[in-house]
């Protein structure tokens, strides 16, 4: 069993469009671009079958998506990526 950690940085296309024109952007829906810098950890046990063929590693991916709101308290996001860097340890 491995470890990811990831957090995305997002720049929204029309955010500055919506807040220069007093609107809400609660719960905002929009398309954007996104820098996602990761890190997978080595397995934590050494006796799972495929512990001699991975190593831990992290990069960053480019990302396109769009984030829409569903309902109340639920979203749903979809986007492509690209690995834009990584590095094994």
């Amino acid at each position: 069993m491995a470890s990811i950690f990831s957090a995305e940085l997002r720049y929204y296309f029309n955010l500055n469009r919506r807040t220069a024109k007093n609107k809400n952007v609660t719960n905002y829906s929009a398309a954007y671009i996104g820098l996602q810098p990761y890190t997978a950890s080595n397995p934590f046990n050494d006796d799972d079958n495929y512990a001699l063929d991975y190593e831990g590693n992290n990069g960053a991916f480019f990302n396109l998506g769009i984030q829409k709101q569903f309902r109340k308290h639920f979203y749903y996001n979809l986007y492509a990526g690209a690995l834009i860097g990584s590095r094994s340890f």
